[in-house]
């Protein structure tokens, strides 16, 4: 199996279609690898690119339109590819 990297966002305003960054190694100057966007209840789903087998340390964040609006890193979770 794939893995799957999934979540929600809380926040007061509208939920959909905000950015949610996606880091994977921690390596990248503005720590993005891949983005998704949320749907109307701030859920979120992506399937990761270019991992390779073992343990796998990511962290997320909700990009918002404006500097105000951005989060920092806020989630860390870890996983192995493929369980």
């Amino acid at each position: 199996d794939d893995p799957i990297v999934s979540g929600r966002i809380l926040y007061a305003g509208v939920l959909s279609n905000i950015t949610i960054e996606v880091d994977f190694n921690h390596d990248n100057t503005d720590g993005t690898n891949q983005t998704t966007t949320t749907d109307a209840l701030g859920s979120f789903q992506l399937q990761p690119l270019g991992l390779t087998g073992g343990p796998v340390s990511l962290r997320a964040r909700a990009r918002g339109t404006d500097v105000a609006s951005q989060t920092d890193w806020l989630s860390t979770c870890r996983s192995s590819k493929g369980h």
